[in-house]
C-alpha cells in the first residue's frame, strides 16, 4: 500500500470510491480547488488501484474548520468496503496527519455524524476528542447534522 496526493489526471479514479450525482461538476471544482491550493486529496493505492481517499481543505471553509496555515479540515475519508477492518484507514489518516504536521499544521478538524460509531472510534484514537461545533450541511438535497471535532497538534492517544 502506498499513500500520496492525487494527480490531476487521475481524478476519474475517484468514481470507484464514491458515487457523485454530477461527477463532471465535482471534477471541475476539484481541479480548480487543487490548482488554487484550496484542497488536496490523498489517495491510498494497492496494485495501482485506488482503495481509499482523504480530502484536506486548506481554505474556503469556516474559521471553525480552517485557519490558514494552522488548521485544516479533513473530509471525504473513504476506504473501499473490501479493504475495511484491516487498519488501512488508520494508516491513511496517520500518513496525512504526519505529512501536514511536517508542513507546520498544528490543528485538524473533522465532521462526524452521530451514527458513525466506527469512524468516531478511529478519530478518538487519533486525538479528535473535543467537539467544537454542531453543524448542519446539505448534500444533493439531503440535510444532515454532525459534530465538528478538533485535534490539536501532538495530541493523539498512542496511534499517531
Amino acid at each position: 500500500m502506498k499513500v500520496r496526493k492525487i494527480n490531476l489526471n487521475e481524478i476519474d479514479e475517484l468514481k470507484k470510491l464514491f458515487k457523485h450525482s454530477d461527477f463532471d461538476k465535482y471534477k471541475l471544482d476539484l481541479i480548480n480547488n487543487i490548482k488554487d491550493d484550496v484542497r488536496d486529496i490523498y489517495v491510498m493505492i494497492d496494485n495501482e488501484k485506488f482503495i481509499g481517499e482523504l480530502t484536506v481543505y486548506y481554505k474556503g471553509k469556516s474559521e471553525l474548520e480552517v485557519i490558514e496555515n494552522i488548521r485544516v479540515y479533513l473530509s471525504a475519508f473513504r476506504v473501499l468496503k473490501e479493504y475495511q477492518g484491516k487498519g488501512l484507514g488508520q494508516n491513511l489518516l496517520n500518513f496525512v496527519i504526519k505529512d501536514l504536521e511536517a508542513k507546520g499544521y498544528t490543528e485538524f478538524t473533522i465532521g462526524v455524524e452521530d451514527d458513525n460509531e466506527n469512524a468516531l472510534h478511529i478519530y478518538k484514537k487519533f486525538g479528535f476528542n473535543k467537539i467544537i461545533a454542531r453543524l448542519n450541511e446539505e448534500y444533493e438535497g439531503n440535510s444532515y447534522e454532525y459534530n465538528l471535532y478538533l485535534r490539536e497538534g501532538g495530541k493523539c492517544n498512542g496511534v499517531c
